[in-house]
């Protein structure tokens, strides 16, 4: 198996739970642990390998090739009976208050050491190979280990603990090392990308990506009759993909796994989403090699929902804007990737606020993707609970106008 090297964006995902072990997981448990082995190295993780899934294997057993990591220098060098670990799925659950700084390195970013302070010792559970659940208290090096392996299959790096300008003049040596030779970094003309969205709000995201990047294909909701004729009317995304020639879905929903085949067979490295209509299942989630993103009409926290620019202006809120997120099962609930202010003011109507919001969307998905192209990956950060907001799908009874008010206090 080939070791995957930082800049790969597959390094900086979070990896998603093994459903089942079965034949094609033993064996793959196996060739990293070889892969390990002849590297060499005391820990390997599945996105290492280029396989987003919650896998680690260990052996920190001493070895003359790993002498970099006895503890002295003058230690005799014998090699000792192999001990080696393979969990599926294991999660921390205790950790030390002690803590102790030691030397890492990273198999993805060879060459490179760092100082990190982690807990002395702590409890892993995980899954065997067999099938078994199993509880391990690990301290000093393999508590170091099972940390830094798990941090992998959380999307996180050794550097990810350094200061910043240690993290910075790491990764600025590493670039230089890899101009001008082959990478992993995807190049932006082919990065493939499927985009869903219906409405107008999402034009300008699928024209950035259509001219900057490689769309594969749209997903968008099909024709229903609406207006007071009931007529079938086509969503502003199809028009723009039939006029584009862009490959255009409309399934029903992704209840069937027919319909999630369509995306799942794209192959897509990005899911990019404007406005579909509906909170997405894992399923559809899981699929892109990267993301899967949002481009949502508020600043997150605030205004999580169906009609966040209508709950902009009956609050009063001053300001409003786009944020980009990156997808999970709940509501508007994911990882903060940019964010972007613009001001309300007293003259504007929701048609105003959602004009510019939806240009404004169009050009923060481009500055996201192209930093995932240039640095392999995206950082984010999480969504402050404490301030959360939801915007419920207006009805008839909220456009009702109190002609007693002045419209300028908000609800």
């Amino acid at each position: 198996m080939k070791i995957i090297t930082l800049p790969n964006p597959i390094l900086k995902k979070k990896c998603e739970p093994v459903a089942k072990i079965n034949d094609e997981i033993r064996k793959l448990l196996d060739d990293m642990l070889q892969t390990m082995y002849k590297a060499p190295g005391i820990g390997l993780a599945a996105p290492q390998v280029g396989i987003s899934k919650r896998i680690i294997v260990m052996d920190v057993s001493p070895r003359p090739e790993l002498k970099r990591y006895q503890k002295e220098k003058n230690e005799k060098e014998t090699e000792s009976k192999p001990n080696p670990l393979q969990m599926v799925n294991p999660k921390i659950i205790w950790l030390s208050t002690e803590k102790e700084t030691g030397e890492e390195g990273c198999l993805s970013i060879p060459k490179f050491m760092g100082d990190i302070t982690r807990p002395k010792e702590c409890k892993v559970q995980y899954t065997d190979k067999n099938n078994e659940s199993q509880k391990l208290k690990a301290t000093g090096l393999l508590a170091r280990c099972v940390q830094h392996e798990i941090d992998h299959i959380n999307g996180i790096l050794f550097i990810d603990h350094l200061s910043k300008i240690k993290k910075d003049m790491i990764l600025r040596k590493l670039l230089k090392k890899k101009k001008g030779k082959k990478t992993n970094i995807i190049n932006m003309k082919n990065l493939r990308i499927v985009f869903m969205g219906t409405p107008d709000f999402a034009v300008p995201g699928l024209d950035t990506i259509y001219k900057n990047f490689g769309i594969l294909g749209c997903f968008t909701q099909p024709p229903r009759p609406s207006g007071r004729g009931q007529k079938i009317i086509d969503s502003p995304i199809k028009k723009y993909c039939l006029k584009k020639n862009i490959p255009l879905y409309e399934p029903e929903n992704f209840k069937s796994q027919k319909n999630i085949d369509l995306i799942k067979n794209l192959n897509p490295d990005i899911l990019v989403v404007a406005a579909y209509g509906i909170i997405f299942p894992r399923k559809i989630l899981n699929i892109p090699k990267l993301e899967a993103l949002n481009i949502h009409a508020s600043l997150l926290p605030r205004w999580r929902g169906a009609s966040p620019i209508q709950h902009a202006i009956l609050s009063g809120d001053k300001v409003t804007g786009i944020t980009i997120m990156k997808m999970i099962e709940q509501l508007d609930a994911g990882n903060i990737v940019l964010q972007e202010k613009i001001k309300i003011k007293d003259s504007d109507t929701s048609k105003d606020i959602h004009d510019n919001l939806s240009t404004l969307g169009g050009k923060l998905i481009f500055q996201v993707l192209s930093t995932i192209q240039k640095e392999g990956t995206i950082s984010s950060n999480i969504q402050d609970k404490s301030k959360v907001t939801y915007a419920s799908k207006i009805t008839t009874q909220d456009a009702k106008i109190n002609w007693t008010r002045n419209g300028k206090g908000g609800k």
